[in-house]
């Protein structure tokens, strides 16, 4: 495809054709660059790594280790595609890159609570992941002034969860209350319809439907 314009006539050119669902061209801080000019064809690319386990087989209970990634697409890893593929798939909340080697794909958690997966963050924002948190957990229903709140919602769209799980995880907030983070290290347990954080042994935070 060769267009002949200014600057300014490409931005209103690929904005039209982006509204029209001819073309993807999703604006962002790295993602300026990128069009796709097959839609259907980012679809089905996303939908590989999202799909059962018979397509990927490489995902295990939401994650994914990177060089597994790059097989799936059966590309270098240097290639560029992967950090195209990668960049819209976190944009869209699909996916979170936890560090170059783990990626989290909160769609494909465990249904079930006891199997879920532990995310664990220091202060550097470096992430590692573990099967389960390793000892008891003290529910948060146990503490002896605990603050309940219920929202209502007539409808939850669908992928509500997964993409409020990658919100969460790659938020910092936490690590700016030096006493929770100084008591003992942070762990996010993470299964598809829930997250809770837990610290010393305490469940601090629980979110579920």
């Amino acid at each position: 495809m060769q267009f002949t314009g200014n600057a300014q006539e490409i931005v209103e050119a690929s904005s039209f054709w982006h509204d029209n669902g001819i073309i993807l061209h999703h604006k962002g801080l790295s993602m300026d660059e990128l069009y796709c000019i097959d839609p259907q064809w980012l679809c089905a690319t996303m939908a590989t790594v999202i799909t059962i386990q018979e397509k990927n087989p490489f995902q295990k209970n939401g994650f994914m280790h990177m060089e597994d990634f790059v097989r799936l697409f059966n590309v270098d890893s240097t290639h560029s595609f992967i950090t195209a593929i990668i960049s819209i798939m976190q944009s869209f909340e699909i996916i979170l890159l936890l560090d170059q080697q783990s990626i989290l794909i909160p769609s494909l958690l465990s249904q079930q609570r006891e199997e879920a997966r532990v995310i664990t963050q220091d202060s550097s924002n470096r992430f590692s992941v573990q099967d389960s948190v390793g000892h008891d957990v003290v529910p948060i229903t146990d503490h002896p002034n605990v603050l309940l709140r219920h929202y209502i919602l007539p409808f939850v769209p669908s992928g509500f969860f997964g993409r409020l799980i990658s919100r969460i995880c790659a938020s910092r907030i936490v690590f700016k209350c030096k006493t929770i983070f100084e008591a003992s290290k942070p762990l996010w347990s993470c299964w598809r319809d829930g997250i809770c954080l837990i610290c010393n042994g305490t469940e601090l935070l629980r979110i579920v439907p």
